[in-house]
């Protein structure tokens, strides 16, 4: 799946260069659909990805229209708040355990849970 605008959004969001989105984009659809197939309830997008989301799900018919093409369902976003789950080891375990079984490994630095401006400033 391919959507020039979401990936100039995420570029504009981020302030980085158009490949750099790209990447951020696809790495988005590669939690996507981790989300939808593995059999962790509840999975924590890096920052990253997170703000990559932000950005696909604000083109809400586009998003539904993925969504239900690829996954069959709607993968609703929603957000941890800082007061109510810290971003411990033991919160994100469950999601890099299964990122490491999915793709052998962490795909890219966007999986990283640091930042944003950190990781992207690197």
């Amino acid at each position: 799946y391919q959507n020039v605008n979401i990936v100039l959004k995420i570029q504009r969001e981020l302030n980085v260069d158009v490949s750099v989105s790209q990447k951020c984009f696809t790495d988005l659809k590669r939690f996507l659909w981790l989300t939808a197939n593995s059999s962790v309830e509840c999975l924590v997008p890096s920052p990253v990805i997170d703000e990559a989301w932000h950005s696909f799900v604000l083109f809400t018919q586009e998003y539904a229209e993925f969504c239900d093409r690829y996954f069959g369902h709607f993968i609703h976003h929603s957000p941890m708040h800082e007061v109510d789950v810290r971003m411990t080891a033991e919160v994100l375990q469950p999601t890099i355990d299964a990122v490491n079984l999915a793709f052998g490994g962490v795909p890219s630095t966007n999986w990283h849970y640091v930042p944003v401006k950190e990781l992207l400033a690197a």
